[in-house]
């Protein structure tokens, strides 16, 4: 969580609440501000306070309550293992839950950002347990330790690794040779196969973009849409507001950017009549 800007908890937890849901916060981090910048205060969440917060959140009995959990941003691997414990927990009690896991490492225009020893640990803990994984290219390449190069890559280099049967991946803004540069591609692997969701692409990369893409689509397939239409609405949401955020001017995500994504959402005339409490 930071204290300005919008990226990671601030903009999953403000499009999820606009977009009619109650939710449980708990960060990883404390920072005054994205990585991006060139000074960040804060630090990472003591390992002792994040494992006293997930017992208090077990001890008030709202289990019940939860539909789904979403992780992203991660300060440790020790914090992976406890959150991985926390997870299990929530699956014995409740096995309908989903788990969103948004395997946050870097990018391939930045490289990695989190720890050393975080990647490692998401993958060893955090992945197999997940429903819905949304990495980049950047991270799924970490996850399988092999470069893709070809739509036939992903479900040849991934179907060895994953239980297709019970978790569905989403790569996100994937980069294929001899593709139209003007489309962003984002790759869906299920157990009925392999299945391209192109997307415009705008000359604009904000950070949180990621996160706010995981809250719409999370919004949505709670709404009963389906998981490539979930992702097609959601990433033609955030290319309207990057459009609207060009003709601003701005690099960063205000709050005026989340709520004209609402905005965008709400004239579509998709409105959940369910009251959903995500974590």
């Amino acid at each position: 969580m930071v204290s300005i800007g919008y990226v990671g908890n601030n903009t999953i937890s403000s499009v999820l609440q606009m977009g009619c849901n109650d939710i449980v916060i708990v960060p990883t981090v404390l920072y005054s501000n994205h990585l991006g910048h060139s000074t960040v205060g804060g630090f990472k969440i003591s390992e002792d306070l994040l494992t006293a917060v997930l017992n208090g959140i077990l001890e008030l009995g709202i289990i019940k309550e939860i539909t789904t959990i979403i992780t992203g941003f991660i300060g440790s691997a020790e914090q992976v293992k406890i959150i991985a414990n926390f997870v299990r927990t929530i699956k014995i009690l409740k096995p309908e839950i989903r788990y969103l896991c948004d395997p946050v490492m870097g990018d391939i225009d930045k490289g990695q950002y989190v720890e050393p020893d975080v990647p490692n640990a998401l993958v060893k803990y955090l992945v197999p347990l997940a429903d819905f994984l949304t990495p980049n290219q950047y991270e799924i390449e970490t996850i399988i330790g092999k470069q893709i190069n070809t739509a036939e890559d992903v479900p040849r280099l991934l179907k060895g690794q994953f239980n297709l049967n019970k978790q569905k991946i989403v790569i996100t803004s994937i980069s294929f040779k001899n593709l139209d540069m003007n489309l962003i591609y984002n790759c869906i692997l299920e157990e009925k196969g392999c299945e391209i969701v192109k997307v415009q692409k705008i000359d604009l990369h904000p950070p949180g973009t990621g996160d706010m893409f995981t809250a719409y689509l999370c919004l949505l397939m709670q709404r009963g849409m389906k998981l490539s239409d979930a992702i097609k609405l959601s990433g033609n949401i955030i290319s309207k507001v990057l459009i609207n955020m060009l003709k601003g001017k701005r690099i960063e995500f205000e709050l005026q950017d989340i709520l004209y994504s609402i905005n965008i959402l709400q004239t579509m005339n998709y409105n959940s009549s369910t009251e959903i409490k995500t974590i």
